[in-house]
């Protein structure tokens, strides 16, 4: 091609160069305002590799120095708010977990779901088998990635204006191609945003959806999908752990047809199950990226938002974020471990030795204008009627397995 500068007078040249910059002016502020017409979706930041250190492995000692003013500035959450401060024996139980995760390089993400789930994870449990997702499902990394990208390109090229600041259409992972391959979950536990807190999932709660609006009541005890679907895909979770293990599919049948008046039992305790996902720090940026409510990433990677909180500066859209539900996530060699909070049994195994020291500390950031005390010594009472309720529908699933196996 031939310069214009050796071939073209200097009027000329200053001219076209004086059109070419009023091009590029605007082609640069309509590119401002289709942006804000149809805003581009955010990259989801996957494949960073940049590993974390400090405090930034227990992210919760952060987030409890500011929950209580947090806590205080938030009128409409305040259900699901104090129903986490009432539940002292919770939070030292998680507290620890996350502890013991920190000293393993785990960063400890929580997803509060339905107690119908606990029924076929401890069954699969017995069977060695992961406890999230079906064992019989494979899916890796870059596939997962691949579908994220084709609906990012999909909004993108969305005809309609608005269309992913319209929070009907911000839903990302209840679609048929990412549902089984997303989980919600959040970084650490203690969050002001009531709808979407894991324990909100588990205990329940209510939030305003106005100023002037009464408050709408959340039950505690759900999950994002329908009852009958939970149902559904927790017993294929089962099937396919059997039929894993060199059960006949008859023999699934037998052992779901003895389960399921449990599941109806689950579906009628009052709270839910809060799990806890240790997920190695050198790991996270590629098998979690952090999200809005509807699972769409915000841009920001999980790293970032780690070392936000570490500097007590929380993202305006949360702490959310979505685990790739992938073969690399949960492989025997990934590193990642699930422990589920309302399982006495599985904590006290995992945390071995009471650390009544780094509860605590939790304690002294959550709880600035209580007795301390007297949180600590709830922790120390029996369990309550509702986490004895779940107890007996663990016990009837042991034996049940126990008798089948």
């Amino acid at each position: 091609m031939l310069s214009l500068n050796r071939y073209t007078s200097c009027p000329i040249m200053n001219t076209i160069t004086t059109l070419q910059r009023r091009n590029l002016a605007m082609h640069g502020w309509q590119n401002q305002a289709r942006n804000w017409i149809w805003p581009p979706v955010p990259a989801h930041g996957l494949d960073g590799a940049k590993t974390v250190s400090g405090e930034r492995f227990f992210p919760d000692l952060a987030l409890a120095k500011t929950f209580n003013r947090r806590f205080s500035g938030h009128q409409t959450d305040r259900g699901t708010l104090t129903a986490t401060l009432a539940n002292p024996q919770l939070i030292a139980s998680y507290v620890q977990v996350a502890k013991v995760m920190h000293t393993k390089e785990l960063i400890p993400l929580v997803h509060g779901q339905s107690s119908l789930w606990m029924v076929a994870q401890r069954a699969v449990g017995w069977l060695d088998c992961p406890k999230i997702r079906s064992c019989a499902y494979s899916c890796s990394r870059a596939e997962v990635i691949r579908l994220i990208d084709e609906d990012r390109e999909r909004r993108a090229a969305h005809w309609l204006p608005f269309y992913n600041r319209i929070s009907v259409f911000k839903t990302l992972d209840v679609g048929p191609q990412l549902r089984d391959r997303l989980l919600s979950v959040t970084i650490g536990l203690f969050h002001c945003e009531a709808k979407n807190a894991p324990l909100s999932y588990v205990l329940g709660g209510s939030y305003l959806r106005g100023p002037n609006s009464m408050p709408c009541q959340v039950p505690g005890n759900r999950s994002y999908m329908e009852t009958e679907k939970c149902r559904k895909l927790a017993r294929r979770m089962i099937t396919d752990a059997m039929q894993l293990r060199g059960y006949e599919l008859s023999q699934a049948q037998q052992l779901i047809s003895r389960l399921e008046p449990l599941f109806d039992e689950a579906i009628q305790a009052p709270i839910g199950q809060l799990l806890v996902l240790g997920v190695p720090a050198r790991k996270i940026s590629q098998w979690a990226y952090h999200s809005e409510t509807g699972g769409l990433p915000t841009g920001y990677s999980v790293n970032e938002v780690l070392e936000g909180i570490e500097q007590g500066a929380l993202p305006k859209v949360g702490c959310q974020a979505r685990l790739l539900l992938c073969d690399e996530t949960f492989a025997p060699e990934s590193g990642t471990e699930v422990i589920n909070i309302m399982d006495r049994t599985e904590v006290e195994k995992y945390i071995q030795t009471e650390d009544t020291a780094i509860v605590r500390q939790v304690f002294e950031r959550l709880y600035e204008d209580s007795n301390v005390e007297e949180r600590l010594q709830q922790t120390k009472k029996p369990r309550d009627q509702d986490l004895l309720r779940l107890d007996h529908i663990a016990e009837k699933i042991d034996q049940i397995m126990h008798q089948f196996l």
